[in-house]
């Protein structure tokens, strides 16, 4: 469970966030209510009309209480934690235990409370059962988590305690972060233990047989109970906490900073922090709105008839910090969930109220284990924090007493007729338990009675926890199965293919018969059919599963996601493709299959692919395009050079797919760490010589001064652009070369479409005064100049769909003229694409792919150190109206072949004041790449006339070299750069990194006279708390500040980045929090957001987020999510520093005005009341 995150990020007013800041404890991180008692909290709900909420338990029966359990005697386990957050480190007895509460009164209440273990540290998750021991004799075991290890406990003796332990997996991790453990523990039909794995930690889980799991973060995974084998379940999601089954063998997660609630589809990936897919793209969600909050939890499915009618299939989730439990219904599209937000369930008037785990009882009623406490929040608050509560803990139940409630399920059997019955319960938790007890319990002794009630089954209920039961135990004959693979109930049918994906081997009839299924006219039955088909390899289910995938409604994507995850897994098996052809596939079904071959990887795969391209030349490039970094990835070294050979011949010299092709083969070599020059031979030259015949790209714009204006630079490049409609576009922009810049861009004549659309963003000047109408985007007749429609930019960093009736001008020209006018240095450019109907000359991949190939061609040029080339990159770098990228690519291949006449060219961009500020940083980047004393030596004397925000950036460039470093510590000790840069965290971790002598020493002596560290940041959140206005600060302008500076890396309500964490209900942090976490991002960092600092060999020294590996190289990310790879083997050292990714500089790059706008509209971002 993911009790927030830290990281910065609309109310109807500010002025009532603010004051809801003040007032409403419910929005406090540190409630400032006082504690009630049981009686006084019970007064304190609010229900639907029909039910009751009463004690269960409390302290001092319950301190804490963590996860619900319960037992086949109708007996509640809970995990309960008064050492949370903090963990015992030294060995040493923790007060954490198991307990078990029974002998629930009619009022609720238990009235039996056992301690089963103790001395445990943070435990979570838990799971009792009852089996034969090792002597024979019926007894109590139970699999619990507990720092660092998920152990077994037995109570040999019938005590009621646990007197032998022992480590079922484990150690584990735990160290990173102790709110992402493994919990959520619960028993599936199959018999396996599933559970989650939280946020942060690394663990890897071995079986006896070999198996092992190794899973970084957010998963969940399955294991046999008895330790003997591992297995992944799903992959990703962020701080999974809780798990639930529906009737139909659903299995529910709820999550954090993703999607609260997701129906899990084995095998596939969820989104988590800068996480990749697994190259199917993320699994499908169930419930994307966030309930004003990110500490979701404890999914909890409706399916129990004493129930009233209107709650099935609806969830319960609950919130631990808005102090509630929310409410879904869940709509079926096909065999698809997708959420509904209802009227929360259950809320409280008590802001200590915490529901951090759900269940339901065998009773029929809800159960909530309430942490109840001041804080919840694990980085919010510090985790020292003397408010946290050790002492209270609630359990509390939910019981139906409307009309149509009965009385509350009897007690549970205790033979096996009585669990045989029970396996037709409408209630989950009594079906679980009695298919459990015969099973474990009883084993061969219940196979008489379980074969008998399979001839006449009270309910499909019954009938398909026989074969389940059957099936465990070895006893599931064939006929039987493939019967029920055919009965006249959907539920049974659904639940027969589930048992017989758990079949290690198949026969012939049941092969065809699941195959079959994929056929079924239910939905569930057809999706289970393929997650059974892809466990079992077998080259005839191909067929099955591309009949299947194109038969798919679109609508329904969980069964379209988990037949592509069977095919992948189908195409992933050597035999598999050795078996098929994809010569004699028809072509709607090669198409599938080649993209799960992309999908599967592997050599087998590869070579597949790879025999196909080289006999198909119809084959459109852009496909064998999508398909080649794959190939790279997984051919045998020996079959490189016939691979760039038939590269060679698919991209030929069409200038367009070249240089998108060659791009994608070179960066898939260097993953590979193979040398270009090996294998590019005589193509490398051809290729340069096409991309740069072209010269710059011939202007199908035009760009001119606008009028009245000093002359400008062209202002225009490309850039990506969110839009409206949630994609991410390339935008012909005036944004990247600076603001101030103008200039007036118009389109070749073109005949006047009946409507005309597109999209654009930008602004006009502050969005807290009038717009300056100096941007437009304007339609001119092509003859006459006359302007026949205007359209302004919305304000807005989001592109806006803009959409002209031009009928009235039919059969005219006209030309598109987009005018920036504004020089501001802020709220001064317009972006605009994506016309349509498409439109030639409104196209702009002339100048797109022209750059694109520019970029290739140079980078070629310096990789394979070709020296003809000089004139043509000192035009490109120093004189071609090119974007700064393809400016600094050009600069990088002039350093690379002839650096002493290079450096001097390259000197005098970086000097030059009047220069684009991302051209300089850019270029100085390239030169503190040369390594030379020369080069460095042009980064520190343009270090000293520097404006701040650009020294920053300079010194960073220099701190990546021992040499730079030096220079960066001279410019400070002489008074040529000012000591406040070594304020800078992140500087000062690459400084240390370039093992400078005696730098801790040299540090301290050149700040030795400067304001304490936090003085500095201190006085400046003062000045922005006192200057923050809630009645003039505006949230609508400051959604547009956070879109501007934030949403690159942060997400609010399903928009922006995952580089960061999500920021759902970040309001509730309070404008104090908000101040600190935005102007000192790193007063406080979560260890998964930490830089990383890489020293290499050649002693340069790199840094960022870390992101992953791909290949021989590691990828790093830094804050505006641009990417950097370091190949593995050129590393030397790597440390993890205590320094955000966030930039501490918004104190000085949002201005004031702006800031106080940003601030209102996080405020107004809350949890839900």
């Amino acid at each position: 469970m993911k009790l927030y995150l830290l990281l910065p990020a609309l109310a109807a007013s500010a002025v009532a966030a603010v004051a809801a800041d003040n007032k409403n404890p419910f929005q406090e991180l540190v409630r400032s209510t006082e504690p009630l008692t049981p009686v006084q909290q019970r007064a304190t709900f609010h229900l639907p009309p029909g039910f009751e909420i009463q004690l269960v338990a409390s302290e001092p029966d319950l301190r804490k209480p963590m996860n619900l359990q319960w037992d086949v005697l109708g007996r509640l386990w809970i995990t309960e934690s008064r050492e949370y957050p903090n963990a015992l480190k030294d060995g040493s007895p923790g007060r954490d235990t198991v307990r078990i509460f029974s002998d629930f009164g009619p009022d609720g209440r238990a009235r039996k409370i056992e301690v089963f273990a103790d001395g445990l540290n943070i435990p979570i998750g838990v799971y009792p059962f009852r089996s034969p021991g090792s002597n024979g004799r019926l007894t109590w075991k139970c699999i619990v988590w507990s720092i660092p290890n998920i152990w077994l406990m037995e109570d040999t003796d019938g005590d009621g305690k646990a007197d032998k332990r022992e480590v079922l997996f484990g150690p584990l991790g735990w160290e990173r972060d102790t709110h992402g453990n493994l919990a959520s523990f619960r028993r599936g039909s199959d018999g396996w233990l599933y559970g989650t794995h939280g946020f942060n930690n690394v663990s890897t889980l071995k079986g006896r047989d070999g198996s092992e799991l190794q899973i970084q973060s957010g998963n969940t995974w399955r294991v046999r109970l008895d330790g003997s084998r591992v297995e992944g379940n799903t992959w990703g999601q962020v701080n999974p906490f809780g798990l639930c089954w529906d009737n139909r063998g659903n299995l529910f997660s709820a999550d954090c900073h993703s999607s609260p609630i997701y129906q899990l589809l084995r095998g596939a990936s969820y989104p988590s922090f800068g996480k990749p897919d697994n190259g199917l793209g993320f699994g499908p969600t169930t419930i994307t709105h966030s309930h004003g909050s990110t500490a979701i939890c404890a999914p909890m499915y409706v399916c129990d008839t004493a129930w009233p009618a209107d709650l099935q299939d609806h969830m319960f989730i609950g919130n631990v910090a808005t102090s509630r439990i929310n409410h879904d219904k869940i709509n079926w599209e096909g065999s698809s969930s997708k959420g509904k937000e209802m009227p929360d369930f259950v809320s409280t008037d008590d802001p200590w109220f915490r529901p951090v785990d759900l269940s339901w009882g065998p009773d029929g009623a809800l159960y909530i284990a309430d942490f109840y406490n001041r804080i919840i929040g694990h980085y919010e608050v510090p985790l020292s924090h003397p408010g946290r509560d050790r002492e209270r803990g609630r359990l509390w139940r939910i019981v139906y007493r409307g009309e149509k409630g009965g009385e509350l399920y009897g007690a549970l059997p205790t033979d096996i007729p009585g669990w045989l019955k029970e396996l037709g319960s409408a209630n989950l938790t009594r079906r679980t338990l009695a298919l459990n007890e015969l099973c474990d319990h009883y084993g061969a002794e219940a196979l008489p009675a379980l074969k008998k009630a399979l001839g006449t089954p009270a309910n499909a209920f019954q009938k398909l926890n026989v074969l389940w039961a059957l099936s465990r135990l070895g006893a599931l004959e064939s006929n039987t199965l493939l019967s029920a693979l055919k009965d006249a109930d959907a539920l049974v049918r659904t639940h027969a293919v589930k048992i017989s994906r758990e079949l290690p081997n198949w026969q012939p009839a049941l092969a065809d018969a699941v195959r079959n299924a994929t056929t079924d006219p239910d939905a569930f039955v057809r999706r289970n059919a393929a997650e059974s088909l892809g466990a079992h390899a077998d080259a005839r289910n191909v067929a099955a599963l591309t009949g299947l995938l194109r038969a798919a409604p679109a609508g329904d994507d969980h069964l379209i996601h988990s037949t592509r995850i069977a095919l992948r897994k189908q195409l992933s098996e050597p035999a598999v493709i050795k078996a098929i052809s994809l010569d004699k596939l028809a072509e709607e079904e090669r198409g599938p299959v080649l993209d799960m071959l992309l999908a599967s990887g592997g050599e087998a795969a590869a070579d597949c692919r790879m025999t196909f391209f080289e006999s198909h030349d119809s084959v459109p490039s852009a496909v064998f395009r999508k398909h080649l970094p794959s190939l790279v990835a997984n051919v045998s070294e020996a079959k490189i050079e016939s691979l760039v050979a038939l590269a060679r011949r698919k991209f030929g010299k069409d200038k367009s797919d070249l240089a998108v092709g060659v791009e994608a083969l070179v960066t898939a070599l260097e993953q590979r760490r193979i040398p270009l020059n090996k294998v590019f031979g005589s193509w490398g030259p051809e290729v340069v010589h096409t991309l740069l015949s072209q010269g710059e790209p011939a202007p199908v714009w035009t760009n001119s001064q606008v009028d009245g204006l000093q002359p400008s630079l062209s202002p225009w490049a490309f850039e990506e652009r969110l839009c409206s409609d949630g994609k991410k576009m390339p935008f012909m922009s005036s944004r990247p070369n600076g603001e101030p810049l103008t200039g007036k861009l118009r389109s070749p004549a073109f005949k006047l479409p009946e409507k005309l659309s597109f999209f654009v963003c930008g602004h006009d000047g502050p969005s807290n005064g009038a717009a300056a109408k100096t941007n437009f985007v304007r339609l001119r007749d092509a003859a006459t100049n006359a302007v026949l429609r205007e359209a302004a930019p919305p304000r807005n960093d989001i592109a806006q769909k803009v959409t002209w009736d031009l009928a009235e001008f039919s059969g005219r020209s006209g030309v598109v003229e987009v005018t920036d006018g504004n020089s501001g240095s802020g709220f001064a450019w317009i972006a605009f694409g994506r016309f349509e109907p498409e439109l030639p000359q409104l196209g702009f991949g002339g100048h797109a792919n022209a750059s694109r190939g520019i970029r290739v061609a140079v980078d070629l040029v310096r990789t394979l150190k070709m020296k003809e080339f000089g004139p043509t990159l000192t035009k490109f770098a120093l004189t071609g109206a090119m974007d700064p990228d393809t400016r600094t690519a050009a600069a990088r291949a002039l350093l690379g072949g002839d650096p002493a006449k290079a450096i001097p060219q390259i000197a005098t961009i970086v000097s030059d004041s009047g220069a684009p500020a991302p051209l300089r940083e850019k270029f100085a980047a390239a030169l503190a790449e040369a390594r030379t004393p020369a080069a460095i030596a042009v980064i520190a004397t343009a270090l000293r006339d520097a404006p701040h925000r650009l020294q920053q950036s300079f010194a960073m460039v220099l701190a990546g070299s021992p040499e730079g470093a030096e220079m960066v510590l001279a410019a400070c000790a002489e008074g040529k750069a000012p000591a406040l840069l070594l304020r800078d965290k992140a500087l000062v971790d690459r400084l240390k990194a370039a093992k400078v002598p005696d730098i801790d020493k040299r540090l301290a002596t050149l700040t030795a006279n400067l304001p304490p560290a936090n003085a500095v940041i201190d006085k400046l959140i003062a000045t922005r708390r006192s200057d923050f206005n809630p009645t003039t600060a505006s949230a609508a302008r400051g959604a547009d500040v956070f879109a501007r500076n934030c949403a690159v890396c942060h997400t609010i309500e399903g928009k922006g980045g995952m580089l960061g964490p999500q920021l759902d209900g970040i309001g509730g942090r309070g404008s104090d929090r908000l101040l600190e976490d935005i102007l000192d991002p790193n007063r406080n960092v979560d260890r998964a957001f930490r830089m990383m600092v890489v020293t290499l060999k050649d002693k340069s020294v790199v840094g960022g987020l870390f992101r992953g590996e791909q290949g021989a190289q590691i990828v790093f990310a830094d804050a505006a999510g641009k990417e950097t790879r370091v190949a593995k083997d050129d590393i030397v050292e790597r440390k993890e520093t205590e320094t955000s990714l966030m930039p501490p500089s918004f104190g000085e790059t949002i201005p004031p005005g702006e800031f106080n706008d940003m601030l209102a509209f996080l405020l107004g971002r809350r949890p839900a009341k």
